[in-house]
């Protein structure tokens, strides 16, 4: 969620929710509009910058049902 900044200008990406996209949408979308909007990163959306993969911080999934 957002970007990175050696990507080209203007290119963010809102991605991921893989099933879960209804229901986490709204908040992922106000939180990137936040973020454009006052040019800050809003406390929730930290965890999900795509610079967490050259970071090697990777999100542990606790939820997996299947």
């Amino acid at each position: 969620m957002s970007r990175d900044p050696e990507w080209p200008f203007r290119l963010y990406v809102n991605a991921g929710y893989s099933g879960h996209g209804f229901v986490m949408t709204p908040l992922a979308g106000s939180l990137l509009a936040r973020s454009r909007v006052y040019d800050e990163i809003p406390r929730l959306m930290k965890l999900f910058l795509p610079t967490r993969f050259k970071e090697k911080r990777p999100i542990k999934e606790v939820m997996v049902i299947g």
